[in-house]
């Protein structure tokens, strides 16, 4: 996964093709702030800042709550 794909990690009904949404799909959805910032001379690679977690973690983080 390169650093312009991580976006779907943490919103993955997004997409940098379609930006149009439904309103049912953003009722439900939870929505993070994703900033990335690729390190100079290599196109995959870089720091990625998110002002949530990956959205695999929230059901887990759901059943502790």
């Amino acid at each position: 996964m390169s650093v312009k794909d991580i976006e779907s990690l943490f919103n993955p009904s997004e997409s940098q093709d379609n930006m149009e949404y439904t309103k049912g799909d953003t009722e439900n959805a939870h929505w993070t702030k994703v900033y990335r910032y690729p390190l100079v001379f290599l196109r995959n690679v870089g720091n990625v800042e998110a002002s949530g977690v990956p959205y695999c973690f929230h059901k887990a983080i759901a059943n502790v709550n």
